[in-house]
C-alpha cells in the first residue's frame, strides 16, 4: 500500500529536517513522492526545505498543492508565509484568512500560536489553547500554552510551564526558541542564550517567523545571529 509507505518515509525525512540536514530531508520527501505522487505531508516537507533555501515561489507551489489535497491550518500558515516572501501579499492574506477560518473550528492550537506570534487577540489565543489543554495536553500544546502566557506578560506561569516541557528532554528547535524567549523575559539571560543557540544550531530555519525571532533574540543577548537574506528581512518587516 503506497500511502502508509509514503507516510513512514516522510516521518523518517522529518528526523533529518529537525537536525537541519535539508538535503537529506528533501531526499526522503522525494522518495515518498516517488511512490505516492502529491502526498501532502511530503509536499509540505519539500516546501519547508525550499523555504530554508530561500526558494519561496517553489515553496509556495508545494504548499499550495498540499493544501488543495489536504487542507490544514498549519499548511495554510506556511503557504501564507511563502507567498509573503515571494511578494504575493494578496495570496498570503487569503492563506492567513483560511488559517483563521478553518483553524478556529479544527485546530485551535495552531491559531493560538499564530495569534501569539502576531501579538494580536491574545485573550482569544489564551482561550483557544486552554480549550486544547482539556483534550490534547501534549508537549506541543503545553509549549504553546507557555508561549501565550509569555506574550500576555505572565512570565512566572510561562516559565513554570515551559520548564516542565524542557524537563522531558525534547529538542524541537521551535520549542527551544520559545523557551529562550521565556527565560530571557524572566531574567535568565544565560539560560536563554544557551537555549536559542541550541535551537539555531539544530535547525537554523525551523520556521520563518520563529527563526527570525531567534536570530534577533540571540543578537539582543550579545550573541552573533546567523545571516538571513536581505529579501527575507525586508519582506517580513513589511508584513
Amino acid at each position: 500500500d503506497p500511502e502508509p509507505r509514503a507516510w513512514a518515509i516522510t516521518q523518517a525525512a522529518q528526523l533529518f529536517w529537525h537536525e537541519g540536514d535539508y538535503e537529506g530531508a528533501d531526499a526522503g520527501y522525494l522518495l515518498a513522492l516517488k511512490g505516492h505522487p502529491d502526498f501532502p505531508a511530503a509536499l509540505v516537507g519539500r516546501g519547508l526545505v525550499a523555504m530554508a533555501q530561500g526558494r519561496y515561489r517553489d515553496a509556495a507551489g508545494h504548499f499550495d498543492v498540499a493544501q488543495r489535497r489536504n487542507p490544514l491550518p498549519e499548511t495554510a500558515w506556511l503557504l501564507g508565509d511563502a507567498r509573503t516572501l515571494a511578494g504575493d501579499l494578496q495570496g498570503a492574506n487569503e492563506a492567513y484568512d483560511q488559517l483563521l477560518r478553518q483553524g478556529r473550528r479544527t485546530d485551535p492550537r495552531t491559531v493560538a500560536l499564530y495569534l501569539a506570534r502576531s501579538g494580536r487577540d491574545l485573550p482569544e489565543a489564551l482561550a483557544l489553547i486552554e480549550g486544547e489543554r482539556k483534550g490534547r495536553n501534549d508537549l506541543y500544546t503545553q509549549d504553546i500554552y507557555a508561549y501565550v502566557l509569555h506574550r500576555l506578560g505572565r512570565q512566572a506561569e510561562a516559565r513554570t510551564a515551559i520548564d516542565a516541557v524542557l524537563g522531558v528532554g525534547i529538542k524541537d528547535a521551535r520549542i527551544l526558541y520559545h523557551a529562550a524567549e521565556i527565560h530571557a523575559a524572566s531574567g535568565d539571560a544565560a539560560g536563554a542564550r544557551t537555549l536559542v543557540e541550541d535551537a539555531l544550531r539544530r535547525n537554523p530555519h525551523f520556521d520563518v517567523g520563529g527563526a527570525k525571532g531567534a536570530q534577533a533574540l540571540l543578537a539582543r543577548l550579545g550573541g552573533r545571529a546567523q545571516a538571513t537574506p536581505a529579501s527575507t528581512e525586508n519582506r517580513l518587516a513589511a508584513r
